[in-house]
């Protein structure tokens, strides 16, 4: 693709122009231009009585992109990039720019009105100014795959504790490479008498997550993190305050490297007039025997259950709820990862059958997931990537009867399967799409009062249901059965025959892409938040995907009450109630 110098040649002698018709007297590199095809224009402008260098740069993306505004001889504290000193004159997002606008507006308009509004500072600045913090940890972005997680105990340090130890966690499946991945688990000062005393240790969830090998290094408090965001920049910095820290304090690994781990914890602004400490970390490694050492940066990641409930709205958060799940195939699976997401303070995850490679085109684990049980391996994947929401798995298949000679796995009976897999609940999920499994599972969790939301896929893709039952306010299952089987809840559209038996696969499967089984995952995941919150409204939910005429441009769904039919022995019972 040409640059646009060279796309747009009307739109270069406007940008230039646009300096001279505003009175500024800003002229462009004309190197950068005959030889990179970019548009770099210098100059200055009068502010109070001093000139104001500045440097405009515009991206190869120009003009659906602003160009950049940088000032190197300012720092202003605010409103500038500390490492690059370009300006914020804008809002971030790509809206607060139109295509119509140019550099020369940016340094007529914008960068006075900037300087003004940082002059008058107060109740005026806030006013006048986008409502969000400026953390400086942002510009140290530091080495990609790296990473040390700052867990809530680490947040809240003494601000007069200004040097100490650390121990950094490792993940239980992670071992130290190159590239450091764990959690900060200790934070310790030395007291007058040279004793270690912890301020902080993390506890459950990260410790659960985080029970590897620890490494040990060095912390050190800074007023501010440094205006130039290389290792040796930030080491340098540390020996101003502290010069024996930031010598290396090197430790052997496993791997054949010597390891030296040092932490800087500052304040930085988290929202709008918020601020809160930030940790960054200096690695440092070299090979045994040799002098040679190389350095990176690594950026304190905060993991806190708060942090991530902040991107969730209210009413789909599930703290606090625990929640059954029967059925981890094409449908389970994708709603367990949803649930996580959720933040559910327990997943029970209930399933029979290992991951087989032809799942993987509909299973949210691709081919490291093949030949595990899907039970474990999702609640090992939830325990790893989800710290915050205990999962527990159970394989079983339920209704196998065995010899008496042949133990149950994991020594356990159905019974007492069950029994541990309704342990607590607040809901059941059911996505088997099983009717004799959902008799069995949607009985016992009538007799615990528990609700449950049934969720199914029909052949082809062609549509799917979400259903919930709600013990003493809608119908039950076998009311359910009774409304689909009489029509008065109708069916949802299937193909015919799409049924087949891929090759090796000891039972046939239905047949639909993954993408026409989301609205149904959503729906119910949706459902099963309301539920939980105890919000009423329609139960039975019918979508449409596909028809005799082929796709339909939407889903299109239907939604029905749930109501007690009078044959069905739980009118009875509600009755008795």
């Amino acid at each position: 693709m040409r640059k646009w110098t060279a796309r747009y040649p009307d739109r270069l002698a406007y940008e230039l122009a646009e300096f001279d018709r505003r009175g500024l007297s800003f002229r462009p590199d004309e190197a950068a231009l005959a030889d990179r095809g970019m548009l770099v224009i210098r100059g200055s402008i009068r502010w109070r009585q001093q000139d104001v260098e500045l440097v405009v740069a515009y991206p190869d993306s120009f003009p659906f992109m602003r160009p950049e505004v940088y000032a190197p001889g300012l720092a202003l504290g605010r409103h500038q990039n500390p490492i690059e000193h370009n300006l914020c004159l804008l809002d971030r997002s790509s809206r607060a720019w139109q295509v119509s606008d140019s550099g020369a507006w940016l340094v007529a308009e914008r960068v006075p009105h900037l300087l003004e509004l940082l002059e008058a500072g107060g109740k005026e600045l806030a006013a006048g100014e986008v409502p969000q913090g400026e953390p400086e940890s942002y510009y140290f972005q530091g080495q990609a795959g790296a990473v040390v997680f700052i867990p809530e105990q680490m947040l809240d340090l003494r601000a007069d504790d200004r040097v100490g130890i650390l121990e950094i966690a490792l993940g239980t499946n992670e071992t130290p490479q190159q590239l450091l991945r764990g959690c900060l688990a200790k934070v310790a000062v030395r007291s007058r008498k040279g004793k270690k005393q912890t301020r902080a240790e993390f506890t459950d969830p990260p410790r659960s997550r985080f029970a590897g090998e620890r490494l040990e290094g060095r912390w050190v408090r800074l007023g501010h993190f440094p205006s130039r965001n290389q290792p040796r920049d930030i080491l340098d910095a540390v020996a101003a305050v502290e010069s024996a820290i930031a010598q290396p304090h090197w430790q052997s690994l496993a791997t054949g490297w010597d390891i030296s781990i040092l932490g800087v914890v500052a304040p930085e602004e988290v929202r709008q007039g918020e601020w809160e400490d930030a940790w960054l970390f200096v690695v440092s490694l070299r090979r045994p025997g040799t002098d040679a050492t190389t350095s990176y940066i690594v950026k304190g990641e905060r993991l806190t259950a708060a942090d991530l409930q902040e991107r969730l709205p209210a009413p789909a958060r599930l703290e606090g709820k625990h929640v059954g799940l029967a059925g981890l195939g094409a449908l389970g699976a994708p709603l367990a990862t949803e649930l996580l997401r959720l933040q559910v303070s327990e997943l029970h995850v209930l399933d029979g059958d290992r991951v087989e490679a032809g799942n993987i085109v509909r299973w949210p684990l691709g081919l490291s997931a093949v030949s595990h049980e899907k039970a474990a391996v999702m609640a090992g994947w939830g325990l790893a990537e989800y710290p915050f929401t205990v999962t527990k798995g159970w394989t079983h298949r339920i209704g196998v009867v065995r010899e008496d000679t042949v133990p149950p796995p994991n020594g356990q009976d159905e019974t007492q399967v069950l029994e541990d897999f309704f342990d607590g609940l607040d809901l059941l999920a059911d996505a088997t799409a099983e009717l004799g499994v959902q008799h069995l599972l949607s009985t016992l969790a009538d007799d615990a009062r528990i609700p449950q939301v049934y969720a199914w896929g029909t052949e082809g893709g062609w549509g799917g249901a979400v259903a919930r039952v709600v013990p003493g306010r809608t119908g039950c299952w076998y009311c359910l059965q009774l409304a689909l089987d009489e029509g008065t809840i109708p069916l949802p559209p299937a193909a015919p025959a799409a049924s087949l038996q891929p090759r090796g696969c000891a039972e046939p499967t239905f047949v639909a892409a993954g993408y026409a089984l989301s609205p149904i995952i959503a729906q119910a995941v949706r459902l099963i938040a309301r539920t939980l919150r105890g919000d009423g409204g329609e139960d039975v939910f019918i979508c449409e995907l596909e028809d005799q005429g082929g796709e339909l441009p939407a889903p299109r769904w239907t939604s029905y009450p749930l109501a007690v039919d009078k044959r069905c022995p739980c009118a009875d019972r509600a009755v008795a109630a």
